[in-house]
Parts: structure tokens; sequence; C-alpha cells
């Protein structure tokens, strides 16, 4: 049963979208500023353009939220925040999209009664992680696009929470959030609205013996093909689904007007009690198709775990030629604005003031505004105003926000009124229909928060400009961890006792060997870890909850947490030992930093997208900092082995080799249906050695994928010699990256 008619919410890349996008039957849009959005290169809107906006939709009873779902760096943070939310929250702003939690936890400070809704890109894949962001005051989730109906059902039933669900357009590979490809390969981080989109280019993919895999057509093993849920739209809304999502605030209005007429009329459907009836029609998914497609369509996620059919595998986008279709959407919907309704009375009586009111609704309630004349009616002493011209001239509301529903009447006596002294009152009633929707929605600013912004402002900058007087002396060498992935590793980390701290992969072995190696760990005077995976979603949390009883016999130092979701297990199931943070949490400012420690981590992973001085910005306190490792560049619900060789459940380590020859390894993890694709060259450190000192962390750590046994003697013993030795020693492997510790990103 239909638990209610989801919100249809649509994209926006600039106002006259938006605009297109209402007089198609969105209930919301959401767009983006000028900066600070994940779509950086959308015209989006910004100042007085978007008060406006704002404005624009709540006179007809609409509802606009914000996109400001990038990462926020320490100095922009806190320069920009405030000052780029304060009017639109005054104005009366519905919501912020958000993506870092630095940014939620200060919107909760400055501006407490704004609704925030955690963006896709926080890759939120289960109760835990909404239980986490409803304790730091988030009101919507939108979950990560590969869960299953049942996975979103189960995460409404658990948390209460308002679920926001794409229904239609462009599918990432990667769990949104997750994806450092294009960061990495180009500098254009996803991460900050700047995405290449390299998972549209063609790769090979490589068996472990280096042959290449067949019947790949073009090769666009990471294509997906675009979203269409529209026959599964009465499944989403019995799985508790609030709200709809169109994706496609890059797409032009045409798209965007013309996807939302479609979906508007199959929840009309829906609203008219005929959900038993509900059949979607080929013409309707012909147009769709038209607008815009990559190969056809799939459903995506909600009803399967992957597959092929879902990706394109070829090499061009495809868009029907269909002028008419395009013609009628510009015609109903883009030259024409949508107007609110309104109800228009009059009294007229000789010798009193003409007396007019209107009624209207704005935030669901109904609202009403009167106006008088100054000057009394005189009687008329040729034709009379008849009802006829009265409802002509207060009619005339074409270059307004509304249109008259219906205009009624009463006139006493024979009257007369010059109609430009008519025109001017309607004038001046629309003007106070105008005010009264924009004063139901406006908000007071709190002095307190005004005068806690500017007075926090200059210290902060000062402290900005001048990083390097937050640094130690270059004296403390930090503690060396190591994190390795396969058995073959080992044995050469064990041998370094230089090593004090371990971190096992959860897929090294399976649970009931944990104890063995931690044991084993242990009694070489070192401390152990297990790491979770990187997204935790009912497989992971099943496997976890199977085997509660090895991993707290292997007793553990701790835990190395790279999500929200990992996180709230261990708190729930009270596991012991030290939870540390990694970089997949982004701590890119001090905010998020001080949440994730108030969150229950004891330690941090510094982020990968943030250069050296950056780094230098973010409070010093029981940091780890990667020297060493391939970063994973996608982590991914869908399968190359599937799509290359079909499922054989079980782990195989492939390669994607892109049009320059570059290898990056693919790791598939049966146990969590769940692929990492690793970058082709790792980020090596050993030569910013006096750099890494000045940041001070707590430890350094070195990350060991698809290394043998000897490759892994190597790289421990060149850092060891480099760092704890300063001894100048040449990089273990010739063809390396410093990632982003000098260029840092956009």
């Amino acid at each position: 049963m239909i638990r209610k008619i989801p919100e249809l919410l649509s994209p926006a890349g600039s106002v006259d979208v938006m605009k297109a996008c209402y007089a198609a039957g969105a209930d919301a849009v959401y767009m983006g500023l000028s900066r600070y959005s994940a779509r950086a290169y959308a015209e989006n809107a910004s100042g007085e353009s978007y008060e406006d906006a704002i404005r624009y939709a709540h006179r007809r009873g609409k509802k606009l939220y914000c996109t400001v779902n990038t990462l926020f760096k320490e100095e922009e943070l806190t320069k920009d925040l405030y000052g780029l939310l304060a009017p639109l929250y005054e104005v009366g702003l519905d919501a912020v999209i958000v993506q870092d939690t630095g940014v939620i936890r200060e919107i909760r400070r400055l501006f407490p009664d704004l609704p925030v809704h955690a963006s896709t890109q926080m890759t939120v894949s289960g109760p835990g992680s909404v239980r986490v962001l409803q304790e730091l005051g988030v009101k919507r989730v939108i979950p990560a696009r590969e869960l299953s109906l049942s996975e979103l059902s189960k995460m409404k039933e658990e948390t209460g929470i308002e679920i926001e669900s794409f229904v239609h357009g462009a599918l990432c590979y990667s769990y949104s959030g997750q994806c450092l490809f294009s960061s990495m390969a180009g500098g254009r981080s996803g991460n900050r609205g700047r995405c290449a989109q390299p998972c549209r280019m063609a790769y090979t993919v490589l068996n472990e013996h280096g042959k290449e895999a067949q019947g790949l057509y073009d090769g666009h093993v990471l294509s997906l093909k675009d979203l269409c849920a529209l026959e599964l739209l009465p499944e989403i809304a019995e799985a508790g689904v609030d709200s709809l999502k169109i994706e496609g605030r890059l797409k032009k209005a045409e798209y965007a007007a013309g996807v939302t007429s479609i979906y508007r009329k199959y929840l009309d459907l829906m609203k008219s009690g005929k959900s038993a009836e509900y059949r979607v029609s080929k013409a309707d998914l012909r147009a769709l198709y038209d607008l815009f497609n990559r190969q056809g369509f799939t459903e995506g996620y909600y009803r399967k775990q992957n597959g092929r059919d879902m990706l394109t595998l070829k090499e061009q986008d495809f868009r029907a030629e269909n002028e008419a279709l395009l013609l009628d959407i510009r015609e109903k919907y883009i030259r024409k604005e949508l107007k609110a309704p309104v109800r228009i009375s009059y009294h007229a009586k000789a010798g009193d003031p003409l007396g007019l009111s209107a009624s209207f609704t704005a935030r669901g309630e109904v609202l009403s505004v009167t106006l008088t004349s100054g000057e009394p009616l005189t009687k008329a002493e040729g034709r009379p105003m008849t009802s006829a011209d009265f409802e002509k001239q207060l009619g005339k509301l074409g270059g307004t926000d509304y249109y008259a529903e219906e205009i009624l009447g009463e006139i006493q006596d024979s009257v007369f009124i010059p109609v430009s002294q008519l025109n001017d009152l309607r004038r001046q009633l629309v003007s106070k229909i105008n005010e009264a929707i924009d004063r139901s929605y406006r908000r007071i600013l709190p002095e307190r928060n005004r005068e806690a912004s500017s007075a926090e402002q200059p210290e902060k900058e000062t402290a900005a400009r001048k990083p390097e007087a937050r640094n130690t002396e270059d004296s403390a060498v930090p503690k060396f961890t190591v994190l390795f992935s396969d058995l073959s590793q080992f044995n050469a980390v064990l041998k370094r006792k230089e090593v004090r701290e371990v971190i096992l992969e959860s897929t090294v072995s399976e649970a009931d060997r944990y104890s063995e190696l931690a044991s084993r760990i242990r009694e070489q005077g070192m401390d152990v870890y297990l790491a979770l995976p990187q997204v935790f979603r009912d497989r992971a949390r099943r496997y976890f909850e199977a085997h509660l009883t090895e991993i707290r016999d292997a007793g553990f130092t701790g835990f190395l947490v790279r999500s929200l979701d990992g996180l709230d297990f261990l708190k729930q199931h009270a596991l012991p030992g030290i939870y540390i943070g990694d970089h997949t949490l982004y701590g890119t400012n001090n905010a998020s930093r001080a949440f994730l420690f108030s969150a229950g981590l004891k330690r941090l992973t510094y982020p990968l997208e943030l250069n050296y001085r950056e780094l230098l910005h973010l409070d010093q306190n029981n940091n780890t900092l990667l020297v060493y490792g391939r970063v994973p560049m996608m982590v991914s619900a869908n399968c190359i082995v599937r799509t290359a060789y079909g499922c054989e459940k079980r782990a195989r380590r492939l390669m994607l080799r892109d049009r320059m020859g570059n290898l990056m390894p693919v790791m598939n993890e049966c146990r969590y249906c769940m692929n990492t694709i690793l970058n082709s060259r790792p980020v090596s450190l050993l030569s910013e050695r006096e750099a890494v000192l000045k940041l001070a962390p707590a430890h350094v750590r070195i990350d060991l994928t698809v290394e043998n046994a000897e490759e892994t003697g190597k790289i421990l013993d060149a850092f060891i010699s480099g760092f704890l030795k300063n001894t100048k020693t040449e990089e273990p492997e010739p063809l390396y990256t410093k990632g982003h510790f000098r260029r840092g990103v956009e």
C-alpha cells in the first residue's frame, strides 16, 4: 500500500530551467549557487537572483532546495559559508543539500531551523549512517543510488527519516562521494563539482595473465545507462520514499521540463487512487528516450545488485531527433510561466472608498489581504461601472506571479472610478499579496549568530594566512602504520620491527583466521587493527554480525572506520578498541573533524584531496597521513568480472588499461559484492619527509594492495630508511605520483 504520494523534485542549472520545471509539474527544484555546488559548470544562480528565485517558488506554492554539496576547505568554511547562506536563510530557503559534515555542523549552529538534506555524495547506505546524521540534525537523506527497494524500506522503517531517491537520469559507476578517478587522473574533483567523467571513456579489461577480455564492444565498461524508474514509481512509493529526484542540472530546459511533465503525469495517476491500473505507455517511454538516453535505459539497482545490461558498452550517447516533442515542451512549459491562483473580491458603493480583497494560499494556509481606495467613489455622470469593467481591470495579472481564479463583487448605486486609478489599486493589491507570501516564509537571523560569525572571522582568517605559525618543530618522527590486503605481504610486514601498527583488510582472510593473524602481530609488539569495508551495506553487516564472536576474540586494538554506517555498527555492537577514521570520511575542515571526533573516532586520516598548505590549516590532533599506496579511484556495486566474464562468485584481480596504456588494478570482493579500482600509480611521499614532519602526524601509513612479498619488503625498507633514519633513498616504485600533496584540487 502506498504510504503517500512522493514529492517530485527536478533539477535546474539556471533560473530559467527552474521556472520551466515548475510549469511542468515539479513540487520542488534543486539548484546550485555559483560556488560549492556539485555541478560547478552549470549556470546556477547567486546573490539577489537566487533570493528572487526563492520568492518565485514560494509565490507558486513550490519549494527550492539549494545544493551546497561539495567538500569545503577550512578557509572556505570560515570565510564563505555564512555569507552565502545568510540572505537565502532570511528569504526562506526551504532546505540545503550538503555533503560535508562540517558544513552540516556549521549550518546547525548558525541557522538552526534551516532543514538540512544529506547529499547522495555522503554515501548513505544503511540505517546506521542515518542514525549518525539524525544526531547531527539532518532531516532528509539522499541515499546511495545503489540501494535496493528493500534496503530503502528498511531504512525508512528503522529511522523514520525523510528519503529522497533518484528515479531518472545519469548514474555514476562509483558510489557517489567515493570516486577519486577524475581527481587523481586530472585534478578535477567530483567532490568539488568538477568531475571530468573519465568513466565515460573506453577501457580494455585484462585478466590475471594480461589477456584481453572479449565481447565488450567498444570497451565502455564503466559507463552506465541512464536510470529510468518510471515503471517502478508505485513500488518506490510503497518503500517509503518521500521525494522522487530527477538528475540533470547540466541538461537543457527541454530535458528537465519534459522529464518532469511525464513523471508528473504518473504521480497524478497514483494520486487519483488508480494505482492498480498503473501502466506506463510506450509513447511516454519513447518521449523520455528521445529527450536523452545512453543506449537505452536501466531501472538501476532498485531490483538488482548489478549486471552487464546496465552498461552502455558502446561509444556514443544517443539522442533521437524529435523536434515536435521539443517544440511541444517549449510551448507548454518554457514560454509559459506557471502562475498561482488568487481570488479577488470588491465592494463598490458611491460615497464609500472602493474595497478590494484577495485570498490565496501560502505554506498550505489560506491568507488574505485587503485594500481600500483613498477617495470615496462618486456617482457616475455618464455610463456607470459594471461588473464586467471591474473584472476586466482587476483580472489583468499577466505581468505578475498570479492569475485570477475568481473575481466576485458587489456594486451598489451607479459608481465611477477612473481606469488608471483602478489599475493602480490592482497593482497595490498584488504588491500586498507578494508581501504577505514573502513575510510568511521570512526568517529573522538570530543576532547572536551575526555577532558570533563576524567576531570569529578575523582570527580564523589570520590563522589561515599564516599556517606556518601552527607547525611543530621537526623533531618528532611519526609512528609507522602498515595496512595489508593479501597474506603474501604478511611475513614481510612482521619482519620490520620499525612498524608499530598493522591494519588488516577484513578480506585478507575469513573471520576464523582473524585471531591467529592478530596474535602473530601482537607477538611482534605491534598494535593490530581491522579495516572495515569502504561501503558498509547489508552484505557487510550480515557478515560482521555472523562473525562477532571471532572479531571480539581476536582482540583487535581497534578498527579502521571508512563510513558512518561502519562507525554505527561498531557502536551498536559495542566492539571495544580505538576507532580510527580513514580518509574516506573526508575531514577536510576543522568542523568536520570536530564532528568525527565527537562521533567516537580517536584518530583521523588526512583527506587525500588537500595539498600540503591546506593540511596545515587543520588542527594537528592525532592524525594519520598516507605516505604510500594505490589510491582507490572508484568503489562500485557493479562488477567488472561479471561484465567481462560473468559472475563467478570468487575474488579475482583484473586490470583496466586506458587509452594511454596505464594499467589500473581492479579488486573485486565477492564477500561484499563490491569492486575497487585502484590508481595506476601509487602515491609516494618518500621525498617529502621534511614537509610531512612539519605536519606532525602521529602516524604515517603505508597501504599495501597488489604488491607481492618482494615489493612489500622494498617499499617498507625504503620508507624506514628515508623517514626513520633520514637516509636519502630512491623511490621503491619508479612510476609514482605525489597525489594532491603539492597540487591539490580547485
